[in-house]
């Protein structure tokens, strides 16, 4: 993967740029590396750069049932002991931690979306 240009925030502007472009495809590595996130959970935090990252998981495996509705993403997989009724922000899931960290911070700088269609392998 070619990175277009810096992905840290300048003085000038505070908004975080990751360098990439809609339709690049990624390694979970690739944004770990770029957005200094978790590496596997769907709702990933960077504390660092102040904001979200979402890979909605579309692979064949996949047991949440994250639906499109025109372009509003209905995203469902953060904890898996949720799956039949409402999240909430204190389970035990891997997730909630992350779930949490985005409520109790509105003012994070972007939300990134990323869809997973293969296994490692996320569309920005």
């Amino acid at each position: 993967m070619k990175q277009r240009t810096s992905n840290r925030p300048s003085q000038m502007n505070d908004v975080f740029n990751p360098g990439i472009l809609i339709g690049d495809v990624l390694t979970e590595k690739d944004v770990h590396r770029i957005f200094e996130c978790q590496t596997q959970l769907g709702i990933r935090l960077s504390r660092k750069n102040n904001l979200i990252v979402i890979v909605s998981d579309a692979t064949a495996n996949n047991k949440y049932a994250d639906v499109w509705d025109g372009d509003i993403l209905y995203y469902t997989g953060t904890d898996a002991g949720a799956i039949d009724g409402n999240q909430t922000l204190t389970g035990t899931g891997n997730n909630n931690g992350a779930l949490k960290a985005v409520w109790d911070n509105p003012d994070a700088t972007a939300i990134f979306l990323f869809v997973k269609y293969v296994a490692n392998q996320c569309t920005y």
